[in-house]
């Protein structure tokens, strides 16, 4: 994954189409597998799970819809 240009906490895996979001504990246990996501860059895309502990919060994986 690389990071997105002019986005904090977010990366692209252009192999997978697939996002990384850095988001609170609270939004990634809220987070909802299958569920629509808006992106910070305004691409929407679909929840697929969620990662490993990141500077202090956690990884969010989105598929591009």
């Amino acid at each position: 994954m690389r990071p997105v240009e002019g986005q904090e906490h977010l990366w692209y895996c252009a192999k997978h189409g697939m996002y990384g979001q850095l988001v609170d504990k609270q939004a990634a246990d809220d987070a909802e597998r299958g569920a629509d996501r808006e992106l910070p860059n305004g691409v929407t895309g679909v929840v697929v799970g969620t990662g490993d502990e990141r500077q202090g919060g956690e990884l969010l994986y989105v598929r591009e819809a």
